[in-house]
């Protein structure tokens, strides 16, 4: 009989270890949680995602781990969760010793381990972990690094790799959503085509890498010549689009009045090649007549054709009354470029 119970708590004292060395060796947060609210046992992931040691750990409350702008404290889904001794899977925003916080993906199941102790009943803190009662076991998995990859990715998603503005997929997307938006709120809504002028005799002239930073640099130019609310887009090859939220006939002129002058005016140069682009606008702003957002862009790219067949380096407004472009600010003598 010696022999077996030597043998007992052997076994269960390898199985102890192994069960630590699970719940250490977990990349996931472990926190046991009294009926209390109290964190008792908590593994190693614990301590390193939240800041706290062991010790720290058992003077904590979830209300502080999981905070809420509310007046009670504490994220409510969590503590009622916590309060009602079920399974439970939700999301929710855990706070480090630092007060910064993180996204977690939290998995809540409980245990019994017998009689609770009885109200009023005193403990030491060392003895917290150890004692009878329910308690909840609550897995926290910081989702932080996976929400940078996922910000990551969609950054990725709508922008252009060349030169780091939106791509013509979000430039289709925003402009849907900008003429829904002025159609329901009955707000003013404008939109640009630009082509870089000639651009083809810089690429053949010095080559496509040379023009490839010549366009970062005119995108760079571009995007600092609008608002922040605008959204600047590469709709492809050299050509850009821009929507102006919010924006009259007035505005868009001067916006691309603003880009073209910009452009105009900038020194492109790379190495010893010294080169200077123009470009050439079309305008065009959203009226009864216009039936959804193609053909406000169809409307700017005629405006933009008109302004090629102009003489290019210059701004042309489609004009729903005339039903044609309308040439604004030409320069007086005819570009370089």
């Amino acid at each position: 009989m010696a022999d077996d119970a030597a043998v007992t708590i052997e076994t269960l004292q390898g199985q102890n270890a192994l069960l630590r060395q699970i719940l250490h060796g977990a990349m996931d947060s472990i926190l046991t949680v009294d009926e209390l609210g109290r964190t008792a046992l908590i593994n190693d992931a614990a301590s390193r995602t939240f800041g706290y040691s062991s010790d720290e750990f058992l003077h904590l409350t979830a209300a502080a781990l999981f905070p809420s702008n509310g007046p009670n404290g504490g994220d409510q889904e969590v503590v009622r969760a916590l309060a009602s001794r079920k399974t439970w899977f939700g999301e929710g925003v855990a706070r480090r010793k630092d007060g910064s916080t993180f996204p977690a993906l939290l998995f809540l199941s409980c245990v019994d381990f017998g009689k609770a102790p009885a109200p009023g009943e005193v403990q030491r803190a060392a003895d917290h972990s150890g004692r009878a009662g329910a308690y909840s076991i609550l897995y926290v998995r910081d989702m932080a690094e996976q929400q940078r990859l996922v910000d990551r990715l969609k950054y990725l998603s709508i922008t252009d790799d060349l030169t780091g503005v939106y791509n013509v997929r979000y430039f289709w997307a925003r402009l849907r959503y900008e003429y829904v938006r002025s159609i329901r709120y009955a707000q003013p809504l404008s939109c640009l085509m630009a082509d870089l002028d000639r651009f083809k005799d810089v690429n053949d002239k010095y080559g496509h890498r040379t023009g490839d930073e010549v366009l970062q640099r005119v995108a760079r130019t571009m995007s600092s010549s609008v608002r922040e609310v605008d959204i600047l887009a590469r709709y492809g090859g050299e050509e850009f689009g821009i929507i102006l939220p919010n924006t009259g006939a007035p505005g868009a002129a001067k916006c691309a009045e603003n880009v073209r002058n910009a452009v105009a005016a900038a020194d492109f140069s790379v190495g010893q090649a010294a080169i200077r682009v123009t470009v050439s606008i079309g305008a065009a702003v959203l009226t009864p007549e216009v039936r959804n957002e193609e053909q406000l862009a169809v409307r700017a790219d005629e405006g933009l054709i008109c302004a090629k067949r102009q003489g290019r380096n210059r701004v042309c407004v489609w004009s729903a009354e005339a039903s044609e472009a309308i040439v604004l600010s030409p320069p007086k003598a005819a570009p370089n470029a």
